[in-house]
């Protein structure tokens, strides 16, 4: 009976192979991790979104590392890449009752979106700060939360937790492009490349991290336009900057000078062959530059920030956790 049973026996290594047990590996430890974090669900902010989760949280960062390594398949990697940021970006949203933040964008764009789905108009608030009047200048991250709260059927709240999530499934896809683009042939490199961008971003809700996208998207254009310069690129390039600079144009603002800095210092190296890309990028930086000279709050928080300060955000000591209780 012994020697029939192990005849009958299939051959495990046949039907799992290494692909499959990569993927049953991962999306236990995925599985897991997540558990954890909805099982320690808190209404308060921890001193780190990861407190109480370090071991199963190391333990998928092991196994997406090792996943890394042994496969040999981009598109897989990609593919593995999305997961992981779903399942890291999940984890505050399945802890906490509430988005991550503390510093003062937070308060300021909740407040601004809440007002929104309140009153389904674009407006300011009569109780609101007087710095919030940068924001409000610049709607775009407000009313996109709003319409994405609106359309889903989300509270505010959720809609802060869930709307990043979201943008932030765009990264791992945008490096792949530019990679692609770049035409990086070493393929250790395009793995190590889309690692980091896997674990790159932030858990707290900024205007910085809503306009990454345009800036990637920015980026991806200039790429394409030193390849081949077509109009529907350059095109392209300025609706990305508008929409950068409706989101965040302080943001957009250094975004544009670094690479108006490259451009010219990669042009002074090839003769100024490519002297198009500095036109096109000097466009986008006056259009980034009008807007904030045309909008008094904007020109008044680019003063205080870079003239009396001299740099740096405006942080607050009450969590937001305590504001909403």
């Amino acid at each position: 009976l012994m020697c029939f049973g192990y005849t009958m026996m299939p051959d495990i290594s046949k039907i799992i192979n290494k692909d499959t047990g990569l993927k049953i590996i991962f999306g236990i430890s995925g599985i897991y991790l997540t558990l954890q974090a909805a099982l320690r669900s808190l209404d308060y902010q921890d001193s780190w979104a990861m407190q109480n989760l370090q071991a199963p949280y190391t333990l998928f960062l092991v196994i997406l590392f090792a996943v890394f390594l042994l496969e040999d398949k981009f598109e897989n990697l990609l593919l593995y890449s999305i997961a992981a940021r779903v399942i890291l970006f999940l984890l505050p949203n399945l802890k906490y009752d509430f988005f991550l933040g503390v510093s003062l964008d937070q308060h300021i764009q909740y407040t601004l979106t809440e007002n929104i789905i309140k009153t389904q108009s674009i407006g300011i608030p009569s109780d609101v700060l007087v710095s919030a009047r940068y924001y409000a200048d610049s709607p775009l991250f407000h009313t996109a939360i709003a319409s994405f709260g609106i359309l889903t059927g989300l509270d505010v709240v959720q809609a802060f937790k869930f709307f990043p999530l979201s943008l932030n499934l765009l990264f791992p896809l945008y490096f792949y492009i530019i990679l692609r683009k770049m035409s990086v042939k070493n393929l250790s490199y395009l793995k190590y490349s889309l690692f980091l961008a896997t674990l790159g971003g932030s858990y707290i809700v900024t205007g910085t991290m809503f306009i990454f996208p345009f800036l990637l998207g920015f980026l991806n254009q200039v790429i394409s336009l030193i390849q081949k310069p077509e109009r529907i690129r350059y095109i392209v390039l300025l609706v990305l900057i508008v929409g950068a600079t409706m989101a965040h144009p302080i943001e957009t603002l250094n975004f544009i000078v670094i690479l108006l800095a490259v451009s010219v210092m990669v042009n002074l190296v090839e003769g100024f062959r490519r002297e198009y890309l500095i036109r096109h990028i000097a466009v986008g930086l006056v259009l980034d530059l009008g807007w904030i000279w045309l909008r008094e709050s904007q020109f008044r928080y680019f003063a205080i920030l870079f003239l009396e300060r001299g740099g740096g955000g405006g942080g607050i000591t009450p969590t937001f956790f305590l504001l909403l209780r």
